[in-house]
Order: C-alpha cells, then structure tokens, then sequence
C-alpha cells in the first residue's frame, strides 16, 4: 500500500504522463508510379509492387535498402523453364511463413525468394480475374480470393501452392487485402463498395483453421474501405481506407485492436482528399491522398505505407521526433519553448536516445525511474545553453548495473518546466 501511495504522489508531482507513442512523419521514401503493395523481408529489404500508369507496359518489382537507395529492380521471373516479363499490374504483396514474398499480379500469384529473388511458385487460380493481395499462416497455408469474384471462391493453398479447401466456396463481396492469424483460425477480409451492407473488415473463423469450415462472425468499422491490410507486433489489424463515396466514409491508415472489440486505436497522418488527375502527385510530409499498402518493419518502430495516387511511399516512425517549433537566428537554431521527446528507438535494446529542448540557458535535470517511483539512473544533472540537446540511456542504473526489461519513467525539469514520458526495454 505505502509503494502504491509514494507512486500515486510521484506521478501527479512529475506533471502529466505523455500519451501513447504516436507515429510521426519521417520522410518520403521512394516515388512511383502508382504503388499498390509494400512489404518488408526479413532481411530489410523493402519491396513495392506497382499497379503503374495507363502507359506503361510493363510493371517492375521494387527492391530498396533501409536507407531509401534502390537495391534491385525484378523485370522478369522464371518458373518451370518459362520466362516471364512482369508485364501484370500489382495487386498486393505480402510474405509466407519463411519471409519470401508472394506477390499477386493480376490472376498470378507468385512465390519469390526474398534473398535470390528467383521465383519459387505460380499458381493462377481463374485466368483473366484479378487477385486480392494473399495471406499466410505460420503453417504455410495460404489465402486468396478475387477482387471481383461473381461467385467465385475464396481459395486456401498448401505451401506447394496446390488447392486444398475453400474459406468460402461463392464470395459475392468486393475486397483488395487478407490478413490471417498465425493458427489459421481467424481470417479478415478488407471490403470494399458495400453499399448499404457498409465496408470494413469481414471476419471468418474456423475453430479447426484449414482443416475446418469458416463461417463469417463479423463484420467490423463498416464507415472503412478496407483497401489494403496488414497486422502489427502487437496483434493489431491496419487498414487502409479512402473514398468519399459517402459523409460518414473514413479516409486514412487505422489501427484495429481485437482486443477492444476492433475499435479504432491508432492511426498515421493525415488524408488530405484526392488530387486532381494529372499523374502520381506526392502530398507533402505527413500528409496522403490514398492508400493502397502498409507494411512494418522487425524494429517494431517503423512502417511503410503506399499512397497510390501520391505515387510515394512514406516512411513514419513511433516515437520519432524531428526539432520542431524553433527560430533561426543567423547561425543559431533557438527552440521556441521547452520539450522532452519520445525516446527512439522505443522500445529498445541496448541504447535508447532521449532528445530535449531549451528556450534559454537553464539547469536540466533527467533522470530515469521505476514503475515504483524509485530514481535508478541520473542522465543529466547541469546548467546547459539554450539549444537542442539529447542524451543516451544504456539500460544500466547509477551504479552500472543492468535493469530489467519493463517499462520505465523518465523525467526532465528545467525552470519551471517539468515533464515525465515512459519507455520500454527489451533484454
């Protein structure tokens, strides 16, 4: 009871918590034409399919490094001793259970492997009908349907790519994306021009997974166009939304937790309508005309998301934080009022970056607690200028010891200034 007190009486002395990490804008990655599908191996690597302009002919794979710099481009994949020049629109990408890429093109689905890029799979289920992006469980089972299917069905693939069952043997909704849970028990479907029956996410379970029958349990957020999917670290369903077809339509990137009964806890940036048709348009920083993919990095921090009318993809970042609200003056960059950033990388393992703001010259205390409001580590304790500054947090405590993974408090008082963040680590 006294621990529970000294932490209640701690927290109201270091001012408001910040609220749950959001994701800041960080840069535009790479202009294309049209992307209509991103993805990262677990090698790094980002791959973008694109759905490309009226005038092209031929629509190429897009490999890039972290860094923005383009590090392989696949014009043709060879399967069977046939050659083949990608010569299909992109309709989604999305990885099996070992990290290689499948890639729908129009009614192909592809397997490529992420580190040769040698195709691996091909399989087309009804030549001429466009393909949703695919899914996979942990067990390689594989799922895909048709954007479009009048009836046709919704397709459950072994990992040799043969037909072994159907989610749904007559599907009569629209959709572009599926997304799976690793047992294979729980399908989402993102749907799209519902009409009066709405949008959003279809749901089907299967108590047996592939081995069962699927039945439809629910149909979530029915105000989303659920034009691409994808599942974060912590289990959460993304999607991508645009259409102002009605008033009440969600335009944006939203995170669904099924752990809050698929309400919306999250989203990136912000829509700002559709561009006038005159080509690919990039909107500017954290702003995007439609999605049409997101995918997630292994650092759990960072997400790529494809804007197919932008004609970019976007980089965005938890806990990222540039300088903001400064003046210049001459050489000199003064910020306009205190701040304590987000930590980044958050979480983290072994060094995390604690960014701090000063108006003018002051005295700066930052220090790291516990959960319990016990102080362990004492970062900055000085009269520093006015400036930018940060500082680095290796996990250890003052006398050098490493803490425990969980989930800390870190404190910054300057002037009058007082401000208290959280942070997690990772052993």
């Amino acid at each position: 009871m006294k621990k529970c007190l000294i932490l209640i009486v701690l927290l109201f002395a270091f001012a408001t918590i910040a609220p749950a990490q959001e994701w800041s804008y960080v840069e535009d990655f790479a202009y294309l034409d049209y992307p209509h599908g991103v993805v990262v191996t677990p090698n790094g690597k980002i791959w973008v399919g694109i759905y490309g302009g009226y005038w092209m002919s031929s629509f190429p794979i897009y490999i890039f490094n972290a860094d923005g710099s383009l590090h392989h481009t696949i014009e043709t994949l060879t399967y069977d001793g046939n050659t083949e020049t990608l010569s299909d629109r992109c309709r989604g990408l999305s990885l099996d259970r070992d990290g290689n890429v499948l890639y729908t093109a129009w009614d192909k689905l592809w397997r490529i492997n992420y580190l040769t890029y040698e195709a691996m799979n091909k399989v087309t289920p009804w030549q001429g009908v466009a393909l949703t992006e695919a899914a996979c469980d942990r067990n390689g089972f594989i799922y895909i349907t048709h954007v479009v299917p009048n009836g046709k069905p919704f397709y459950i693939y072994n990992r040799n790519f043969q037909l072994v069952g159907y989610v749904d043997e007559s599907v009569e909704s629209i959709q572009r994306s599926v997304v799976v849970r690793p047992n294979g028990k729980d399908i989402f479907v993102g749907r799209i021009y519902g009409g009066e029956e709405g949008n959003g996410i279809i749901h089907y379970h299967s108590d047996a997974g592939p081995y069962g029958s699927y039945e439809k349990v629910g149909q979530y957020q029915p105000a989303i166009w659920g034009q691409c999917l994808d599942v974060d670290f912590d289990g959460r369903i993304w999607v991508g939304s645009y259409w102002d077809v009605g008033p009440d339509d969600l335009n944006g990137w939203y995170a669904l937790d099924p752990l809050q009964n698929y309400e919306i806890v999250d989203q990136v940036g912000e829509n700002v309508g559709m561009p006038p048709y005159q080509g690919p348009q990039p909107p500017l920083d954290g702003t995007y005309y439609s999605p049409r993919g997101v995918a997630f990095a292994s650092d759990r921090v960072t997400m790529y998301t494809a804007d197919f009318e932008g004609g970019v993809i976007k980089k965005w970042q938890r806990g990222f934080s540039k300088p903001v609200a400064q003046i210049e003056t001459g050489k000199s960059v003064i910020p306009h009022e205190f701040s304590l950033e987000q930590n980044y990388p958050n979480p983290f393992n072994p060094t995390t970056t604690i960014q701090y703001q000063l108006p003018k010259d002051a005295t700066v205390e930052i220090s790291i607690y516990n959960m319990e409001g016990q102080k362990i580590r004492s970062l900055v304790n000085e009269f520093a200028s006015v400036g930018v500054h940060s500082v680095e947090w290796n996990g250890r405590d003052d006398s050098g010891k490493e803490v425990a993974s969980g989930v800390y408090l870190y404190r910054m008082k300057a002037a009058d200034y007082v401000m208290t963040r959280k942070l997690t680590l990772i052993r």
